[in-house]
C-alpha cells in the first residue's frame, strides 16, 4: 500500500510522496468530507515525520495552514509556543470533532489533545497581544466544552486575569462564552476573586454571564448575585428574591439548591469559537461563529441559514442562540436558559441604541427585532414556563419598548396559563385567557408613553391576533375592545409625535395631516374588519359588547364606513350590522357612489345591490336618497349577460325579489 510504503522510502523521495498524499486529500478538503483512508493517511505523515525529521517542518507547516488533521499535528508539533497557539486555534474545534469522528481511538486522541492544549495553556509563557489571547480564549473554550475538561483554581484565576483585559468587543463575546463554561469553577474559588469577577461582569455589561451564572446557581449567595443582576439591568424597580429564586428553579429544573442543569452534551453545545479559517476576519467574530458539532447532521442547510439570519442583525447575540432554542436534544432547561440569554442580550443591544438616542423607523426596526420570535419556543412549554414568562415579557416592554414584536408572542400562545394582575396567582389552566387578557391590559396600561411601542404595537396586534377568535365570554370581549381603542389612539397620537420628529420642518407642516389621516384611517379600517371577521362566529351573548363598540365607534368616522363598504366584506354580515347598527343609516351618504362606481366587478355589484335592497328594506330613506339609482342598478344587473342570476338572487335579502320588489 502506498501509504504503508512512505516511512521506509529514501529521503529524496519523501517529498514528492508526502504531496502525492495531499493530493489524496484534496476531494476531502473540496467538499468537507473525511477520506476514506484518513487513519492510514494519518499513519502515513506519522512514520514518515519520525523516519525523516527534516521533513517535521514541511509536515507541521502544511497542516497548519490547511487547518487540517489536528491529530497528526499533535503528534509531530514542537512548534514555538506563538505558532502553536494559533495553529491549534485554527483547527480547532471543527477539524478535531473530524478527527474524533472518524478515529477508532477517540480516547486515545482525546487524552493527546487535552494533554497538548493544557501544555499550550498553562505550562508556557504566552506572548502578551490581543491575537495570542484571542486564541488562548478559544482553546480555553474548547478544553472545557469539547473535552469537558474541568479548570483548576490557578487556571481559572488565570481565565479572569485574561478575561478582564476587554481588548475588543469580540474578545469580550469569547470571554463571556468562557466564562459561562467554567462557571462551576468560577464560583468554587474565593470570595474575594468571585465579587471581582462579577464586577467584571457587571462593567462590562455583560448582562448574559451575570444572568446564567446567578440563574445556574440559585443557592450560593444568593442576595449578592440578585443584586449584581439588577444592577447589571439597570432594573427601576426591584428585583425580588422570591421571583428570582422561582425563576432560578425554573431554569434548574425545578430542583434548585446544587442542581446541576447542565449536561456535558450541553457544554459541548454551548461552545460557540469555531473558525475554519486561520486567516479570516471571521476569527475576530465570535458572534458569528457556531461550533460545528452543532451544526453537523441537526439541520437542513436552509433551515441553518434561516436561523442564522434571523438574528445576524443584532451583532451581539451569538447566532448559535436561536439554533440551539429549536434543537429538539436540548433539555428543557437549557432552551429555558438560552431563551432568557438572548433575550438580555437583545436588550443589552437596545439599550446601546437609545442611549444614541438614534430614531428608527418602522421596517428597520421590525427587521432588527425579529430575533424575539425564538422566544416562542418557551413560550410554548406553557405548562412549566408559562408563569415565569410575563415578568421578563414585561421587562422587554419596560427596557425595550420599540421590541414590539413580543406582543406577538403573548397573543399567539392564548392557551398558556399566564398570571394574572391581581398578586401574580396563577389562573386556571381550564380557562387561562382571563389571565393572558389581564395581563396583556395591565402591559398596555402601565407602559404608556414610549413612543416606539405606541405606535407599533397596534400593527403587530392586528396582524398576528389569534386571541379575539378564541374569546366567548362578553366580558372578556369587552375587556379586549377597550384595550384595542386605547392603543388605536396611543398609535396615532405617537406616530403624529415620530412624524415630526423625523421630517423636515417645513414638509412636516405640509404633509404630516394628510399622511397621518391617512395612516389612521387605515388602522381604523384593520379595526373593523377584525370585529366584522369575529362577527361571523361570535356567540349571541358577545354580540352585545361588540356592537356596541363598533355602533360607536363609526358613529364619528364616516370615512371609516365609506372605505369599508368600498372595499367590501362578507355579504352574509349586511343583514346582521343593519339590524344592530344603527350607524349603518349613516351609508345612505355613499350610497349613490358605491352604486355607481366606475367598471366595478360582479362581485361589486352584488355587494352594493345587496346592501342597497336591505337598507331600503330595514331603515326608510329619506327625501335624499337615490332611489331612482337604485331601482336602475338592480335592474341592470338583472339584465347585465355578465352577470350569474343565482348568485345575484342569492346575494339579495331573503323574502325580496327582483321581479317584484316596488323600490317606489
Amino acid at each position: 500500500m502506498e501509504t504503508e510504503a512512505l516511512a521506509g522510502a529514501p529521503a529524496s523521495e519523501t517529498e514528492p510522496a508526502f504531496h502525492a498524499l495531499l493530493d489524496q486529500l484534496q476531494p476531502w478538503m473540496d467538499v468537507a468530507q473525511l477520506p476514506t483512508q484518513r487513519e492510514s493517511l494519518s499513519a502515513a505523515l506519522v512514520q514518515l515525520c519520525t523516519a525523516q525529521a527534516e521533513l517535521v517542518p514541511l509536515v507541521r507547516t502544511t497542516l497548519r495552514d490547511l487547518a487540517i488533521l489536528p491529530e497528526v499535528y499533535l503528534s509531530v508539533s514542537d512548534s514555538e509556543y506563538e505558532d502553536e497557539l494559533f495553529a491549534l486555534s485554527a483547527m480547532f474545534p471543527s477539524r478535531l470533532a473530524d478527527a474524533m469522528n472518524a478515529s477508532s481511538r477517540r480516547e486515545e486522541l482525546k487524552q493527546l489533545c487535552t494533554e497538548r492544549l493544557r501544555d499550550v495553556l498553562f505550562a508556557s509563557q504566552m506572548p502578551a497581544g490581543h491575537m495570542h489571547e484571542f486564541s488562548w480564549l478559544r482553546l480555553v473554550c474548547v478544553l472545557r466544552g469539547l473535552f469537558q475538561e474541568q479548570l483548576l483554581e490557578n487556571e481559572v484565576k488565570h481565565l479572569l486575569d485574561i478575561a478582564a483585559h476587554g481588548w475588543s468587543e469580540s474578545f469580550e463575546n469569547l470571554a463571556m462564552c468562557a466564562l459561562i463554561l467554567n462557571a462551576e469553577q468560577l464560583v468554587a474559588i474565593d470570595e474575594n476573586k468571585c465579587r471581582q469577577a462579577y464586577a467584571w461582569i457587571k462593567s462590562a455589561g455583560r448582562s448574559g454571564v451575570a444572568m446564567a451564572l446567578a440563574a445556574r446557581y440559585t443557592g450560593a449567595s444568593l442576595d449578592f448575585v440578585c443584586g449584581i443582576v439588577r444592577k447589571t439591568l439597570n432594573l427601576p424597580v426591584i428585583l425580588e428574591k422570591k421571583d428570582f429564586m422561582a425563576f432560578g428553579m425554573l431554569i434548574g429544573g425545578g430542583g434548585g439548591g446544587g442542581d446541576m442543569p447542565f449536561s456535558p452534551d450541553d457544554l459541548r453545545k454551548l461552545t460557540i469559537v469555531v473558525c475554519k479559517d486561520a486567516n479570516s476576519e471571521s476569527m475576530m467574530r465570535a458572534d458569528e461563529s457556531i461550533l460545528d458539532t452543532i451544526e453537523a447532521g441537526r439541520l437542513e442547510d436552509g433551515a441553518y441559514a434561516e436561523a442564522v439570519d434571523g438574528v445576524r442583525a443584532i451583532s451581539s447575540v451569538p447566532a448559535f442562540l436561536p439554533s440551539l432554542i429549536e434543537n429538539g436534544d436540548s433539555s428543557a432547561s437549557v432552551q429555558a436558559l438560552l431563551a432568557i440569554l438572548l433575550l438580555l442580550l437583545v436588550l443589552e443591544a437596545a439599550e446601546k441604541r437609545r442611549q444614541f438616542e438614534a430614531l428608527y423607523d418602522g421596517v428597520h426596526l421590525l427587521e432588527k427585532v425579529d430575533a424575539i420570535r425564538w422566544l416562542t419556543a418557551i413560550c410554548r412549554e406553557h405548562e412549566r414556563f408559562g408563569p415565569a414568562v410575563p415578568p421578563f415579557v414585561a421587562l422587554i416592554f419596560v427596557y425595550a419598548p420599540e421590541l414590539t414584536t413580543i406582543s406577538r408572542i403573548l397573543l399567539a400562545h392564548d392557551q398558556a396559563a399566564w398570571q394574572s394582575a391581581d398578586g401574580g396567582k396563577r389562573t386556571s389552566v381550564t380557562d387561562p385567557r382571563h389571565g393572558l387578557l389581564a395581563f396583556r391590559s395591565r402591559v398596555i396600561h402601565d407602559l404608556e408613553g414610549h413612543p416606539y411601542l405606541d405606535a407599533s404595537l397596534l400593527q403587530i396586534h392586528l396582524l398576528y391576533e389569534p386571541l379575539l377568535q378564541q374569546i366567548t365570554d362578553a366580558g372578556e370581549l369587552e375587556i379586549y375592545l377597550q384595550d384595542l381603542y386605547l392603543l388605536l389612539l396611543r398609535s396615532q397620537r405617537a406616530m403624529r409625535m415620530l412624524h415630526a420628529l423625523r421630517a423636515d420642518p417645513d414638509q412636516a407642516s405640509r404633509n404630516a395631516p394628510r399622511t397621518m389621516d391617512s395612516f389612521a384611517l387605515l388602522q381604523e379600517v384593520c379595526i373593523v374588519r377584525a370585529c366584522l371577521d369575529y362577527a361571523k362566529n361570535a356567540d349571541t351573548a358577545c354580540h352585545v359588547p361588540l356592537f356596541g363598540f363598533l355602533n360607536d365607534f363609526l358613529v364619528d368616522r364616516q370615512a371609516v364606513l365609506k372605505v369599508l363598504h368600498w372595499q367590501g366584506y362578507d355579504a352574509d354580515l349586511i343583514d346582521l350590522l343593519i339590524d344592530r347598527l344603527p350607524v349603518m343609516r349613516r351609508c345612505y351618504a355613499f350610497l349613490a357612489d358605491l352604486l355607481d362606481r366606475p367598471d366595478p366587478t360582479d362581485e361589486q355589484r352584488r355587494f352594493a345591490t345587496r346592501l342597497a335592497t336591505c337598507l331600503l328594506r330595514r331603515m326608510p330613506p329619506t327625501k335624499s336618497t337615490p332611489v331612482e339609482i337604485i331601482q336602475k342598478r338592480i335592474a341592470d344587473l338583472q339584465a347585465s349577460p355578465h352577470t350569474d342570476a343565482a348568485k345575484t338572487k342569492a346575494m339579495l335579502p331573503t323574502n325580496i325579489s327582483i321581479d317584484v320588489m316596488d323600490i317606489s
